[in-house]
């Protein structure tokens, strides 16, 4: 069950069907509040088929291969009975940040490739002018 807050205001019938729920429940349950965040926004999405497309000219996979590689070293979830891996769909925008801090560490750090972030073209250009 979800329960969303709009504007700092939830529902009251979304509280009461809360507690109707709780009070129905056999066993010990959670009730969970987190914020509630964006998925993976359009500019994440291209950042990180621009990373891909940097490694695989430096590797020869194809981009396809990279972005399956990656998302079996960072997103694969054991908690199930049958592990799988998360899609950067699914991701929300902060999320998606930690994902991509972590494919380039392990590119530019772990495997020593070049890969360039947008800060990187700013400041090229910039030493141009």
């Amino acid at each position: 069950m979800k329960i969303y807050s709009k504007n700092n205001q939830v529902d009251k019938s979304d509280l009461t069907k809360l507690l109707e729920f709780m009070t129905n429940c056999k066993g010990d349950y959670v009730v969970e509040v987190k914020k509630l965040r964006d998925n993976r926004t359009n500019n994440q999405n291209r950042l990180m088929w621009d990373i891909y497309k940097q490694v695989s000219d430096q590797t020869g996979y194809e981009t396809d291969e990279v972005h399956a590689m990656c998302g079996q070293k960072f997103l694969l979830d054991e908690s199930k009975k049958v592990p799988f891996v998360k899609s950067t769909a699914k991701l929300n925008t902060l999320e998606f940040s930690k994902y991509i801090d972590r494919i380039v560490r392990f590119f530019s750090v772990d495997c020593g490739f070049t890969v360039y972030l947008p800060e990187d073209y700013k400041r090229s250009e910039n030493n141009l002018k």
